[in-house]
């Protein structure tokens, strides 16, 4: 038992040498650690400051670079050239030159081309430039063809189609004016006597009798019928209805084949006559079939109305004065001094109606102006 206990004892007593052992070492090496990195504080210093005096060192000498030239130490000196003055020379003023005349060169002549070898037979007139055609025969073919605005006619441009003349743009710009061709013979001076028996009668059934003959003699082309009877396009909500009668006189031809200002012919045969194509059919037709009677439908203020007209040869009363001239009736004698007095009185009518056509003219242009 004792021995046990001692044995604890002893067992106890070892480690706590071994503790001392350590803590000794660890304070020696403190301590020097403390002597090696020990700081030292320095001591404070005045923050006064003290003027420091600089020695000026005496300035070098400055060395002159001119001695070496001046000097001509390497051989190489120039004395400079002194120039004279030169004495000022006044410069003699030169004698102007000549004048050259200036040569104006001539204007080269005018050169006018020859008319053009062209006959307007006919005009299609509207109120649109675009629809005007013109019926145009060229003298040296023989050739009639129908043309509409700006097209070329040999080395000229139709620009213009009026209601009388047509005017072309040549190649040099030379504008040329060409007319429609008229035929002044007595039918077509009609127009002026106002005696319109001898080409339109009225019958009592409201029908009209047309001698075809005279009719085609005094209108000879669709474009002088559109001309003489003052047709126009007429619209309706800016669709086409037919032609349209202008102002007519009181004892024009259109009035005595019963049509009036305003009249709107809608159909010819039953041919609506709203289109340029349309009414060149109906006249093409017409003069292909040569029929014994026109139907012509008109809108007269809103109230149709149809018109017939019966186109025949003559008339009663022509046949009748060619049966009083017949010459089996008469001696040769009477037949010379009949054709005398009947040439003097035809002659007079002519020079009156032709007086009288130009005066209508005039005035019918300014009003269509």
């Amino acid at each position: 038992m004792i021995d046990n206990i001692a044995k604890e004892i002893l067992l106890m007593r070892q480690p706590l040498w071994l503790l001392n052992f350590l803590l000794l070492i660890t304070l020696l090496f403190v301590a020097v650690f403390i002597a090696v990195t020990k700081v030292i504080i320095p001591q404070k210093r005045s923050l006064l400051v003290t003027e420091i005096e600089h020695k000026q060192e005496a300035p070098a000498s400055k060395i002159d670079p001119s001695i070496i030239y001046t000097k001509d130490l390497f051989g190489t000196l120039q004395q400079p050239v002194i120039k004279k003055e030169e004495e000022h020379k006044t410069a003699t003023v030169p004698t102007p030159p000549r004048p050259i005349p200036v040569q104006i060169p001539k204007p080269a002549p005018v050169k006018f081309l020859e008319p053009l070898p062209i006959t307007l037979t006919g005009i299609i007139f509207f109120d649109d430039k675009e629809q005007n055609r013109a019926i145009i025969l060229n003298n040296r073919t023989k050739k009639e063809g129908i043309y509409k605005f700006e097209d070329e006619i040999e080395d000229a441009q139709l620009i213009r189609i009026l209601k009388d003349r047509v005017i072309l743009l040549r190649s040099n710009s030379q504008q040329e004016t060409v007319y429609l061709k008229q035929d002044l013979n007595l039918v077509e001076d009609l127009i002026l006597t106002k005696d319109w028996s001898k080409i339109v009668l009225y019958n009592p059934d409201g029908t009209y009798d047309i001698d075809a003959k005279q009719f085609v003699e005094f209108i000879p082309s669709l474009s002088e019928f559109i001309f003489k009877f003052n047709l126009k396009t007429a619209t309706k909500n800016g669709q086409p209805i037919g032609l349209l009668v202008g102002e007519l006189e009181n004892n024009s031809l259109a009035k005595f084949m019963g049509l009036n200002s305003g009249d709107i012919i809608e159909s010819i045969d039953s041919i609506p006559a709203t289109t340029q194509q349309n009414r060149l059919h109906i006249y093409n037709k017409i003069l292909a079939e040569n029929p014994d009677k026109i139907s012509v439908e008109v809108n007269s203020n809103g109230a149709k109305k149809t018109i017939i007209y019966k186109l025949i040869k003559t008339y009663k009363q022509e046949e009748a004065i060619e049966k009083k001239l017949k010459p089996s009736h008469l001696t040769k004698p009477e037949i010379e001094e009949q054709h005398k007095k009947f040439s003097k009185t035809l002659d007079r009518a002519k020079l009156r109606d032709k007086k009288n056509m130009f005066k209508y003219k005039k005035s019918n242009l300014e009003n269509h102006r």
